[in-house]
């Protein structure tokens, strides 16, 4: 099957980073899934994705979670890269999809999706310029990407 429930470390980091960097997201749920295959978009290999799941696919995971709104989002991670990135670059992979999360609690459907800022965030391109981050890390992660795809193609 092309797609596989994560493990349950991969759930914990998942919490550890939204506790300590979105707040906002406290009342949101997250699907998280790894994809076993590999995917491109324009040329570049998909490490994550996020989606803002709609009604037919909160009614089919609201049993899963016994709750009758299900998944606000799903997270999607490519299992042959994850499963192989520093700690530290798991992180930064899972602070970059939830990024992509808005939060209105005045709306009706209070959670929706933003595009990228600039390539990446602001938010990241400043924190990974402060002591100890690595404002290249996408860079370094993409040529994981090609690594490990280059030689499964072999």
């Amino acid at each position: 099957m092309k797609f596989e429930d994560v493990s349950q470390d991969v759930i914990d980091l998942f919490e550890k980073v939204k506790e300590e960097y979105f707040p906002e997201l406290e009342g949101a749920y997250f699907k998280l899934i790894f994809r076993t295959k590999k995917k491109s978009s324009n040329g570049t290999i998909v490490v994550g994705e996020i989606k803002k799941l709609g009604e037919l696919n909160k009614f089919f995971s609201s049993a899963e979670i016994d709750r009758e709104d299900g998944y606000d989002y799903a997270i999607i991670l490519d299992k042959n890269i994850y499963n192989v990135l520093h700690e530290d670059d798991k992180k930064r992979v899972l602070r970059h999809e939830l990024r992509h999360c808005s939060v209105d609690h005045d709306k009706k459907q209070p959670y929706s999706t933003r595009s990228h800022t600039i390539e990446d965030f602001y938010e990241d391109v400043e924190l990974e310029a402060m002591p100890g981050g690595d404002p290249r890390w996408m860079e370094r992660v993409s040529d994981i990407c090609s690594s490990i795809y280059d030689s499964n193609d072999e």
